[in-house]
């Protein structure tokens, strides 16, 4: 992880994005939480699922998925926007964040 955030974030910095767009899904989240308060960029979080799947939970434990899941909430909190799959996501991360959400991409069927 050291590795990959020295990289992204050296990447960052010399493209000078106006705004990133990241998924947070998988490891991106750690390394994302690590990376994004250094930057003075703008990001985006899509939230598509939510760290705390089963299938999660099954690969990385409960504690790490625990821990992914309040990364991503402090993710969506600080984020500059945000877009999620339904307006269920949407309530869900309102209550968990007290943060409003009101870009929905469906990219799939409830």
């Amino acid at each position: 992880m050291p590795y990959a955030a020295r990289h992204l974030l050296s990447f960052i910095r010399s493209v000078e994005p106006d705004l990133i767009f990241f998924m947070a899904r998988g490891w991106m989240i750690p390394l994302a939480h690590r990376v994004m308060p250094q930057v003075k960029t703008h990001w985006h979080m899509a939230l598509y699922d939510m760290p705390d799947t089963e299938g999660m939970v099954q690969r990385l434990g409960r504690r790490r998925t625990d821990r992914f899941m309040g990364l991503a909430e402090t993710l969506y909190r600080n984020a500059s926007s945000r877009s999620v799959i339904s307006p269920a996501m949407a309530e869900d991360m309102r209550l968990r964040t007290g943060v409003e959400c009101s870009n929905f991409f469906r990219c799939s069927v409830e």
